[in-house]
């Protein structure tokens, strides 16, 4: 199967474990992407679990990557004194709730519940937020970077220099 989602270098925040967190997500929406095909296209077992169970399984390690990421972005947001913290905090609420209603759905008929549209929604969620919504808290970040250096409680840098791309370790 094609790539749902391939990464671009633009969509870099220049924040490096925002955008190894970043890179983390766009793998697990494409996991969660090639289980659905195998749900539609073989609705019993393609690789010895049933897909719906493959299905379920990508979209709980994606819910708990995000929250993770949230909870961890969130708190980055407090310290750097983010302005826009409270409205990118309800989107964080809202994307978890819909995540949630999502996987309850699911479990009780997949074949209703999960297609195109679900993924496009997702698709949707990761530009509108992940891609545009991150890089205003980025801007923000390395505005006050510029102007009064790095966090003092920040030892490490959270850029790798010089590569251009998030640390892949």
């Amino acid at each position: 199967m094609t790539e749902y989602l391939s990464w671009r270098d633009g969509w870099s925040t220049g924040i490096d474990w925002v955008d190894v967190d970043h890179l983390e997500m766009v793998k697990r929406l494409n996991q969660l992407a090639e289980a659905c095909q195998c749900a539609q296209d073989d609705p019993s077992s393609r690789s010895g679990v049933p897909c719906k169970e493959r299905v379920l399984a990508c979209l709980d390690a994606l819910i708990e990557h995000n929250r993770r990421h949230f909870r961890e972005e969130e708190d980055f947001l407090l310290r750097i004194a983010y302005p826009g913290f409270e409205a990118h905090r309800r989107e964080h609420v809202m994307q978890m709730a819909e995540f949630l209603d999502l996987r309850r759905d699911l479990e009780r008929d997949l074949a209703q519940n999960l297609g195109p549209e679900t993924l496009d929604e997702f698709k949707r969620w990761f530009f509108n937020h992940v891609i545009a919504e991150d890089h205003v808290y980025a801007d923000f970040y390395h505005a006050q970077l510029a102007e009064q250096g790095p966090l003092e409680d920040e030892p490490d840098p959270l850029r790798t220099e010089g590569s251009g791309q998030p640390d892949q370790r």
